[in-house]
């Protein structure tokens, strides 16, 4: 965007010998000579101090430019910008060095301020504006140039885009929804509005549309383990755990760590899918054999699932106090007392179950007695 040379000299009046001197600087910068340039304009500046227009400053601000030596470039443009204030070339070539300088607070409002001194006006110069002000992290000023922009010309996406991005770093969510649904309808099918959109209705707790938005994103975009699992946590918020287990499925495909085979099984647990989640945990067990969790989650599942016989059925050597507590009620279920019995002491070695079986082996005593006192009344 940075433009420099004589393009305005003739507006500045120059004498014949202004004239000359610059004419010669600017045929050095021409051929690559960004050095000599700067030598012949100082050399001309200390012999005539007081007789320095502004187009050697802006040409001085281009040699500069072209070493990559912006602050010098800014301190040479803003000086020729003073003496002619209204330039709106000289305007943006300061701009345009700001930016380049890190000066983005400066850059955005020079961008600005060259949009108003414009005759012909170039939208352009207020998105670099914003783009400048969101680079400085000044949201709020972005959002002003933005919304200059969009009030006074033909709507671009990415204007859209950038006054988005406001709304959303100064948390203005509900605006930035309004301006995010405009978006959609002109391109339902962009896959980053949708994300954007789910970001959105979380920061307003939004769950159910946050969801929707996330499942238009995984058939836009295809499966993504980072969407699946959000996705899955959102709809174990929601209260769908079955859903949210089959997409922590899809997430984890074939090979789940023992943890994750955990929180899949513990959904469909959570579903009363009993046979899905023991499916699970059957396939964690073949890859981890001695996971104590799975284990106790088996246990559980086959008791809730009321497959009393299939409990009492598994292995004593991997049995955990929990397992011997559930064993105790699959056999009182059962009216298999004294095997009851025998599940219930080897759980009270755990003082997390030790009141739950000290009380089953409370009710079995009080049952054997009444058993015993009845035969003896016979």
């Amino acid at each position: 965007m940075l433009v420099c040379g004589l393009a305005t000299s003739a507006d500045a009046k120059l004498t014949f010998r202004q004239n000359k001197h610059l004419y010669q600087a600017q045929k050095a910068l021409q051929v690559g000579d960004a050095q000599q340039c700067v030598t012949m304009i100082h050399s001309y500046m200390t012999e005539y101090p007081d007789d320095i227009p502004y187009p050697f400053y802006s040409l001085l601000g281009a040699c500069y430019h072209q070493q990559n030596d912006d602050p010098k470039a800014t301190e040479a443009f803003a000086t020729a910008l003073k003496l002619q204030p209204d330039d709106a070339q000289l305007s943006i070539n300061l701009a345009t060095c700001y930016y380049l300088d890190g000066h983005y607070d400066q850059a955005g409002r020079q961008f600005a301020h060259s949009y108003q001194l414009q005759q012909t006006k170039d939208p352009q110069l207020l998105y670099q504006s914003a783009v400048a002000f969101i680079q400085g992290e000044h949201y709020r000023q972005a959002k002003q140039s933005l919304t200059s922009l969009i009030s006074g010309a033909t709507i671009k996406a990415n204007w859209y885009e950038l006054l988005l991005s406001c709304h959303i770093e100064l948390k203005e969510w509900q605006q930035g929804q309004q301006l995010l649904d405009r978006l959609l309808h002109q391109q339902p099918e962009h896959e980053p509005y949708w994300r954007l959109k789910a970001q959105i209705s979380l920061q307003q707790e939004k769950y159910k549309q946050a969801a929707s938005a996330l499942e238009v994103t995984l058939r836009l975009h295809g499966d993504n383990r980072d969407d699946l699992t959000q996705l899955a946590g959102l709809y174990g918020y929601l209260r769908a755990p079955l859903r949210a287990a089959d997409l922590l499925k899809r997430a984890y495909k074939d090979t789940p760590t023992p943890k994750n085979s955990l929180k899949i099984a513990r959904l469909y647990h959570q579903g009363y899918a009993y046979d899905e989640a023991l499916a699970e945990v059957d396939a964690a067990l073949q890859r981890s054999p001695k996971n104590s969790e799975l284990h106790s989650l088996k246990a559980q599942l086959l008791y809730d699932r009321g497959s009393y016989q299939q409990l009492l059925a598994l292995s004593p050597t991997t049995a955990r106090p929990r397992q011997h507590l559930l064993q105790g009620y699959a056999a009182w279920h059962l009216g298999q007392w004294e095997t009851a019995r025998t599940h219930f002491k080897q759980a009270l070695g755990d003082r997390r179950f030790r009141s739950q079986a000290r009380n089953a082996l409370d009710v079995l005593d009080l049952l054997a007695q009444a058993e015993q006192e009845s035969n003896a009344a016979i």
